[in-house]
């Protein structure tokens, strides 16, 4: 919540800003905000895996031999290959393809959270409540980055800022509105699940949604959310591809990215920003199948958190440089503490590798400025 009202407050003291890179750029200079807009192309990418992923696993409801590691992965490059073709049909069809599946998603979420308290066990989710045995500081810090990942998106509205009507007035409530939602429905539907399915067969699902409804209305009612689940994770697949070419696009015209990734002149996204964009997350997807779908889920989603994060915690900096209002400089520092402390409970091998990536986007930088460099050089007369 304290990060939606400092993406509010940004735009409040900085309304002539595009969106939230924009003020990360303004707030802490240009190397950091070339980093922003790296490390935010990157975590989209990681994003759309997830995303991907999920719809994978709700389609081995349907097809049990899909739910082996290489199929599944393959199955992911097809549900990305998928998207990325609605998405050279234009904006305008990948925005129906979402609004018309979050409607659809919203039903098996509204089933389990709603009447999933019919069947639920509270001998069950006593179980579950901490399995592993840990002290309570230990279990929470550990779930930490993943619980922070399911949040991920707070800051959508701030990235779109110029396209939301008045978002000085409206942006703030429409953040810590949409956050309060999803937080509450989270935890309806969430909670519920561990009263329904034992942990184990929890933490071993692809489908849980489909299978905590197969259990309580059969597999025909599993089945019908699994649909459901599917479309939702697909639309929104289709939209964060979008999300993710214009975030290409954008870093390759302000020549952060090779031109390559530039606007082809037509309302839709650059189509060879697209294709690389769909390569990338394809070897991905490839480089880390594992014998547990769930250790890679976890392994992408948390390098993804942990790049948003670290934008979040600048974004919160910019912040404290922008304004003197005492409540908004309380909100960043509040924010900041927290996005401090959730990257460093991201664990060992999640921070080892997004220092290699900052370590890439650094000498990345510093090449740009080079040839930016030669490239005035050149323009100079003799």
């Amino acid at each position: 919540m304290g990060l939606g009202l400092v993406f509010a407050a940004l735009v409040r003291v900085r309304p002539q800003a595009e969106n939230l890179i924009a003020h990360v750029r303004e707030g802490t200079g240009a190397f950091f905000g070339f980093q922003a807009t790296i490390l935010y192309w990157i975590s989209a990418i990681l994003g759309n895996i997830s995303l991907a992923m999920v719809g994978a696993g709700y389609l081995g409801v349907f097809l049990s031999a899909l739910k082996t590691p290489w199929n599944s992965a393959l199955t992911s490059v097809v549900l990305l290959a998928l998207m990325t073709a609605a998405n050279l049909l234009g904006p305008r069809f990948v925005g129906r393809l979402s609004g018309l599946t979050v409607l659809l998603g919203l039903i098996p979420i509204f089933v389990v959270g709603v009447l999933g308290w019919l069947w639920f066990d509270p001998t069950l989710w006593a179980r579950a409540w901490n399995p592993v045995h840990q002290p309570v500081l230990g279990a929470v810090t550990g779930s930490l980055v993943l619980v922070s990942a399911g949040l991920l998106g707070v800051e959508s509205a701030a990235i779109g800022a110029k396209v939301i009507k008045d978002p000085e007035r409206n942006l703030g409530p429409a953040t810590v509105g949409g956050t309060a939602f999803a937080t509450l429905v989270y935890i309806a539907a969430c909670t519920v699940l561990f009263g329904l399915l034992p942990v184990k067969q929890l933490a071993a699902s692809g489908a849980p949604f489909a299978d905590a409804i197969a259990r309580t209305l059969g597999p025909i009612g599993g089945a019908v959310l699994a649909l459901c689940a599917l479309a939702k994770s697909s639309g929104a697949l289709g939209g964060w591809t979008l999300v993710t070419a214009e975030t290409s696009e954008s870093a390759a015209d302000e020549r952060m990215l090779l031109k390559i990734f530039a606007a082809d002149g037509g309302p839709s996204p650059a189509r060879k920003g697209l294709y690389i964009n769909l390569a990338l997350a394809a070897v991905v997807v490839i480089a880390t199948v594992s014998p547990s779908a769930a250790k890679q889920y976890t392994a992408i989603v948390e390098i993804a958190a942990v790049a948003n994060f670290a934008i979040y915690a600048l974004a919160c900096v910019a912040l404290l440089r922008f304004t003197r209002s005492v409540r908004d400089r309380t909100l960043a520092i509040v924010a900041l503490i927290f996005c401090i402390v959730v990257v460093a409970y991201s664990g060992e091998e999640t921070l080892r590798l997004t220092a290699i990536t900052l370590a890439a986007t650094t000498a990345l930088f510093v090449v740009m400025l080079i040839t930016k460099a030669l490239g005035r050089l050149r323009r100079q007369p003799a």
